[in-house]
């Protein structure tokens, strides 16, 4: 049933794959495997036998996803046949794990669920999980926006979308929902099994969430709902981690993590994730919105329409309902009331007025209205109630949106698992409001409009409640975790296995430089007092000119904000006082000018603009694209700029986070305090110079995306040059940074480095296009009737070349050899069909992590030019 977009791919399963000895457990890996990728592999299984968490750390490039689905995958379908023989020596039918459910009991097979931070980034996973011999029953869940196939209500977002399909479904009018209760049956208490489960695994699909849409669509099916039950019945469950993370969107969709396998990847956000699942901010217009609820609930109640449609849960009105709603409504006023009265203070660090206490500040507020601990439940009661009222309604086309958010907050409040002094209580003037929730707004402050922010500063308190659902391991793996401890004590719980790999690739591979100064000897730094400066800008604009004239094809260059780039490409634009050209058209002279847009929507065209560009350099050898791009930002993780799309990385600062932001300054605070009570913690500042590290690495990142790959680091960043900065970038890094006291030495090292490091064959992409070249000319000798004219043109095309794939490093060849003596990982058969997977072209699109280190090799090519 489901349409798949691989087709074309090879059936990995019916190609003999190298099997390795994994700490007793055989994996099959889709090549042969280097030692850093064995031993990631190693602790994935450990970690999972013995039910424990691991924080993995392995740079990009060198296959951590692949060695995760292998490594894991492989270890489940042991332990389903350990379980089987197990079942049949006791002379008792096996039950498969899907027809236990999500709740199922302790003899559960554990489902594995598999996160990232996007759905774009999950689309690379379920990818590489197609590379591998495992054909397990999936499913991917998503949003409204991504997985609804109604034509009227797919093309709405937010709260507008989410109310409009609760009233098409409460109204029985959404085709593509009645077809999901029509498969169930006439009870519709059936579960509809998942498609693929019957088939047997060598032909089952993996489809992503594109394949999901597409074939819902085309069924008439509403994925939306389906999904939710699907994951249930999934051996593997695809999701983004704020799903998992959240306890209000894991109680929508009625997720259970009994026994189950968490992967976190790109696990580097995972910290922040998980504090802000915990937190909470409401504003006037939930204030304004919670009333006009109420106002409604109440017209239903008065009216006797709230069970109007008859379905389950909706209750007839009863006499003084009204009146307690009323009571209701005046309690959510007076809250609103009593933060308006709260006194708001300078900062002590500057920055706007505001009011500051830990969590029992809130409870203090809320006792004078009767909200304590023994009168939540009874609050939340009516929150839901009011939910399930509004979209039984239908008419009113609109749900119970700010009360549930309302409820949720009273649910963190005083929750059993609440740790008030582990947040912090935060209240400011409200930015102005647009819209109509703004206008005319019901509220008693008489024009105070104030933002109360209840804020989780220990990000442990999401992560153990999440530990607690009874999971058995929880994996977190990312290129940029370290200093893993600080990250493991961040998170509050215990992980017994940790590693930080190495790279795969050679020293001449990567070259990264401090660069304190600039062609004129002005000083590099993004200090907030320096880099507002004409002579900075002008000075980095410079660099930034050379940099394009040396370095061939494409380049990123990182901004620790989007004010700094959109600053310095502002005075970019200007013309001096000489009346010669701009920074940008002494740029476009070497290379096109791309900048990162800030609407979500531009990014993919963005994207495609720089690498047809940077395409062109590559079949031309001259130009190229460079790209501005901003630290955190959408173009810093999860896109591929492999090959000649990434030829530099250049970092033009520290992303240090607003120091007067006043969840950085409570979040340092906090830290300073436990720092005092506790030994080992990280201190405020510690926390501070982190995060801009993080993001520094994570940018870092774009360079390297396989082994054969290859590029340059230069950090426009004084700061560099202090030992606690250097050592804040990643291991795999850290060998090879070389310090330019003068810009001409930049000059001088970058042609040097691209001549060495240049690969002895052709690239990837250079293989591509010879081949693209070869049928086209074939295509044109096998048409003798053509024009002499169209065949002199396809002839006096020259082929690029095809040479060999160069030798492997020599050390990773006695890595190789060390590996045969040893027992931990020892592979027990060769791959008899490596060179047709090796022969195998590469999609658009995919990512070059690793070349089958066995080929046969093709004739010695004619020579090469290097491309510059």
């Amino acid at each position: 049933p489901w349409t798949c977009s691989h087709n074309a791919l090879v059936h990995q399963s019916a190609v003999d794959m190298p099997v390795y000895t994994v700490a007793g457990v055989a994996v099959e890996f889709p090549f042969e495997a280097y030692d850093v990728q064995l031993l990631y592999m190693e602790k994935v299984v450990l970690a999972l036998q013995r039910g424990e968490h691991a924080l993995l750390e392995s740079p990009t490039g060198t296959g951590k996803t692949l060695c995760l689905l292998c490594a894991a995958l492989g270890w489940r379908r042991q332990t389903e046949r350990e379980a089987s023989t197990s079942t049949a020596a006791q002379h008792r039918p096996v039950t498969a794990w899907a027809d236990q459910g999500a709740a199922g009991g302790t003899g559960r097979l554990p489902r594995i669920i598999y996160m990232s931070r996007t759905h774009s980034q999950l689309k690379q996973v379920v990818r590489q999980l197609r590379m591998t011999v495992h054909r397990p029953t999936v499913c991917v869940l998503g949003s409204r926006e991504q997985m609804c196939v109604h034509p009227d209500v797919r093309g709405k977002t937010g709260v507008e979308q989410v109310s409009c399909c609760q009233a098409l479904v409460a109204a029985q009018a959404c085709s593509f929902h009645n077809e999901l209760q029509r498969r169930k049956g006439p009870a519709r208490t059936a579960q509809v099994p998942h498609p693929e489960r019957s088939k047997p695994a060598a032909a089952r699909e993996l489809p992503d969430i594109e394949d999901f849409v597409q074939s819902a669509s085309s069924e008439r099916l509403c994925l939306f709902h389906f999904a939710r039950e699907l994951q249930t019945q999934s051996e593997v469950l695809f999701m983004p981690y704020n799903y998992l993370v959240d306890p209000a969107m894991r109680r929508a969709l009625n997720i259970s993590v009994a026994h189950d396998v968490l992967v976190f990847d790109e696990a580097h956000n995972v910290e922040k994730a998980c504090a802000e699942a915990a937190s909470f901010d409401l504003g006037p217009s939930d204030f304004a919105g919670a009333v006009k609820e109420i106002d409604r609930v109440i017209s239903l109640a008065s009216s006797g329409a709230a069970d109007a449609d008859g379905e389950e849960g909706c209750t007839a009105p009863e006499e003084g309902e009204a009146g307690a709603w009323l009571s209701m409504r005046q309690l959510v006023l007076d809250m609103e009331v009593a933060i308006a009265g709260l006194p708001l203070r300078p900062a002590p660090q500057g920055g706007s007025p505001r009011y500051t206490g830990d969590g029992l500040a809130l409870h203090a507020l809320l006792a004078p209205l009767n909200i304590t601990a023994e009168t939540s439940d009874a609050v939340i009661a009516m929150c839901d109630d009011a939910g399930k009222k509004l979209v039984q309604a239908a008419r009113w086309g609109s749900s119970a949106h700010h009360l549930r958010r309302f409820a949720d907050l009273l649910r963190v409040v005083f929750g059993a698992a609440s740790e008030p002094s582990t947040y912090r209580v935060c209240v400011t003037e409200a930015a102005e409001l647009s819209g109509a929730a703004g206008r005319g707004a019901a509220t008693a402050s008489k024009g105070a409009r104030r933002m109360l922010g209840y804020w989780c500063q220990d990000p442990g308190v999401g992560m153990r409640a999440l530990v607690a659902g009874g999971v058995r391991s929880v994996l977190l793996t990312s290129g940029t975790l370290s200093p893993l401890g600080s990250f493991a004590s961040e998170l509050g719980i215990p992980f017994p296995h940790r590693l930080e790999n190495p790279h795969v690739i050679r020293a001449k591979q990567i070259l990264v430089g401090v660069v304190p100064s600039g062609p004129s000897g002005v000083e590099l730094t993004s200090r907030f007092t320096h880099r507002e400066t004409p002579q900075y800008k002008a000075e980095l604009g410079n660099a930034l000119v050379n940099v394009a004239r040396l370095v061939p094809q494409g380049v990123l260059v990182f901004f620790p904000s989007m004010a700094a780039l959109s600053g310095a490409a502002e005075q970019w634009g200007k013309r001096g006082s000489d009346g010669g050209p701009t920074v940008l058209e002494r740029l476009e002279k070497h290379k096109r000018v791309i900048i990162e847009p800030r609407g979500q929507a531009e990014v993919a065209p963005v994207i495609e603009r720089f690498k047809e560009h940077v395409a062109i350099a590559e079949r031309t050898g001259v130009g190229g694209a460079v790209l501005f791009a901003v630290c955190r930002g959408r173009l810093s993780e999860g896109v591929d700029f492999s090959d000649s799309a990434c030829r530099a990385v250049v970092i033009t600062g520290l992303p240090l986070p607003p120091v007067y932001d006043p969840k950085v300054a409570l979040k340092r605070e906090y830290l300073d305090v436990c720092r005092r009570h506790s030994t080992g913690r990280l201190s405020g500042h510690e926390w501070y110079d982190q995060q801009a590290m993080r993001a520094v690495n994570q940018a870092i990142g774009r360079v390297i995306r396989h082994v054969r790959d290859y590029g340059a680091v230069l950090l426009f960043e004084s700061r560099f040059k202090l030992p606690k900065y250097r050592e804040g970038l990643s291991v795999w890094l850290r060998a090879h940074v070389r310090m330019f006291d003068q810009f001409g030495q930049v000059a001088v090292a970058l042609p040097r480095f691209y001549r060495e490091a240049t690969p002895d064959g052709p690239t990837p992409e250079q293989r591509r296009l010879a081949e693209a070249v070869a049928q086209r000319q074939s295509v044109s000798q096998a048409a003798p009737t053509a024009p002499a004219r169209q065949r002199e043109n396809l002839q006096c095309r020259p082929a690029v070349p095809v040479a060999s794939a160069p030798a492997p490093p020599p050390l990773l060849d006695v890595l190789q050899a060390a590996r045969g003596q040893t027992s931990r990982c020892a592979p027990l058969r060769a791959p008899p069909q490596q060179q047709a997977l090796a022969a195998l072209p590469t999609p658009k699109g995919e990512k070059h992590e690793q070349q089958p280190r066995q080929q046969q090799q093709p004739p010695p090519p004619p020579p090469l030019q290097t491309l510059q």
